[in-house]
């Protein structure tokens, strides 16, 4: 049984979200990182990219979900 919890970060290709989400990764987390662009901006152990269009293929209902964090924004 994994024993991490669980973690959504929408925006964490941002300047703020990268920061909060390498600290999650850092006090133990298992980040699932939702970003538009189609790259990883960025690898780390236990950090899991998707975009808007596949989320809920890659974050299924099995991975008990612990918080949602929403650092998201548009620029214009």
């Amino acid at each position: 049984m994994n024993s991490k919890i669980n973690v959504i970060v929408a925006g964490a290709s941002g300047f703020i979200g990268k920061q909060v989400t390498i600290g999650l990764l850092e006090h133990g987390y298992k980040v699932f990182a939702i970003t538009r662009q189609t790259c990883k901006p960025f690898e780390l152990p236990d950090l899991i990219w998707c975009s808007w269009d596949e989320y809920a293929e890659v974050i299924s209902l099995n991975h008990n979900i612990h918080a949602v964090l929403n650092l998201a924004t548009t620029y214009g």
